[in-house]
Formats: C-alpha cells, sequence, structure tokens
C-alpha cells in the first residue's frame, strides 16, 4: 500500500500472525529480516495476536524486508496484506453465502463484536448470544443441569453441547461456543486460569478444542476469540 507523507511515497503493509506469541515473531523477525535505516518493522498486539507492520520510503528494501518477511512465516498463518483475520472471514462467508452463529460465555460477546467491526457482517452473522451464567446456558441454549453438574461449567463437554444446541437453535452452516477461565481467579488443577474450551460446529462436524491462554483476563478473552475466528478460517483454506 502506497499513501503520500511529506512529499515521499510511503509504502506500507500490515500482515497478522496466528499461532504465534509476540517474542516468537520478534524472533523470527530478528533472526531472518534483513535491516535498512529507512525500513520500519513494528508489532501490534492490540487484537491479542501479532500483527506485523512494515513500512518505507524505499521501495526496493520495502520489498526486501516484506519477501523476507513472508519467508520466514511461511509455515504459519498469515492474513493478506493489510487485512485482519476477522476480515479474511466475513469476506470467506459472504463469498460461500454462509451464515455463522455464536455462543459466548467467557469472551463475552467478544467473537460477535470483533465479526460486527467488519463491513457487512450483518450478511453473514445470524445470531449471537451471551450466555454468561450456568442459568442463561440453560435458558438459551437448553444445556442439561447434568452435565454443568457433572463435568463443570468450563469442560469439553458442556462446550460440545452448547455448539450442538446453538446448531440447532440457529441452524447456521457454522457455529462457536466458547467457555473458559478468564482469571484472574476461578482456576483449579483440571482448569487452571486461563483455560479455554471452544467449541465449532462447520456443517455436520464436531469438535472442541483446548487452548491454555497466557496473560491477564482482557488477554485471554482476546485469544480466545482470535482462535475462534482463525480455526474458522482454517477449515476452508485447508
Amino acid at each position: 500500500m502506497e499513501q503520500e507523507e511529506s512529499g515521499k511515497v510511503i509504502y506500507e503493509e500490515t500482515y497478522g500472525i496466528f499461532s504465534l506469541q509476540e517474542d516468537e515473531v520478534a524472533n523470527l523477525i530478528n533472526k531472518n529480516l534483513p535491516v535498512y535505516k529507512n525500513v520500519f518493522v513494528d508489532i501490534n498486539m492490540d487484537s491479542g495476536i501479532p500483527y506485523v507492520r512494515v513500512q518505507s520510503d524505499d521501495q526496493k528494501h520495502f520489498v526486501r524486508v516484506i519477501k523476507a518477511l513472508k519467508k520466514s512465516l511461511a509455515f504459519f498463518m498469515m492474513t493478506l496484506p493489510n487485512k485482519t483475520f476477522e476480515e479474511m472471514l466475513v469476506e470467506l462467508l459472504i463469498q460461500k453465502r454462509i451464515k455463522i452463529s455464536t455462543a459466548e460465555s467467557m469472551t463475552g460477546g467478544l467473537i460477535a463484536s470483533t465479526l460486527v467491526g467488519v463491513p457487512n457482517a450483518s450478511s453473514v452473522l445470524q445470531e449471537a448470544f451471551i450466555v454468561y451464567s450456568d442459568e442463561a446456558k440453560q435458558k438459551v441454549l437448553d444445556v442439561s443441569p447434568f452435565s454443568l453438574e457433572t463435568y463443570g461449567v468450563c469442560s469439553q463437554e458442556v462446550a460440545r453441547e452448547m455448539v450442538e444446541k446453538l446448531y440447532l437453535l440457529t441452524n447456521a452452516e457454522i457455529c462457536i461456543s466458547v467457555t473458559g477461565i478468564a482469571g484472574p481467579t476461578g482456576g483449579d488443577e483440571t482448569n487452571p486460569v486461563g483455560s479455554v474450551y471452544i467449541g465449532l460446529k462447520t456443517f455436520n462436524q464436531t469438535e472442541v478444542l483446548f487452548h491454555k491462554f497466557r496473560g491477564d483476563r482482557n488477554q485471554v478473552r482476546k485469544l480466545a476469540t482470535m482462535t475462534a475466528i482463525c480455526k474458522v478460517i482454517l477449515h476452508f483454506i485447508h
């Protein structure tokens, strides 16, 4: 992307990287990218995952750094230039005419809110529910009291039942459920703080993913949100 700044042409591209921590991305950049005084590289973590921005007023050096960046991160999931993962997902769903619904506990609607931030999301986001309490999970999704009492709200079984009931309720081709412990309290030996179960139902296939995220309460919620979004994208690009 080119832009004018003080009479100079500025070249700039940003790429999101999934499944790497900030320090891992920084190490790859320091190890593999050529260093030029007129090329600026930084990492933004506002969304919970790394977005790498490359900026320069020298096209030749800019292209060399971009090529090195793509090569060093070739084995990891990246966004298209100057795209976010949520933009990629919404565009994919629009292209394939697929609807998505969410049922969120510990993320508190952050997945739906992130998708709504993308233009035209209304054409693919069918329904979104915040089912934070046990009572809400029973009332809205009809999650059984037996599952909640036997397995606990933070469990593979409850995440699976949430996403299965969400599918029955909304009939969306893609359904996401999230339950977990964002902290700073509430964890135990089985599910320490940062434990998150993400239920995904894509057409007729259901899976539950477990992740143990690092960071404070908001970081865990952001990581859970972006992981759910990226996992859905992976169903279409693999």
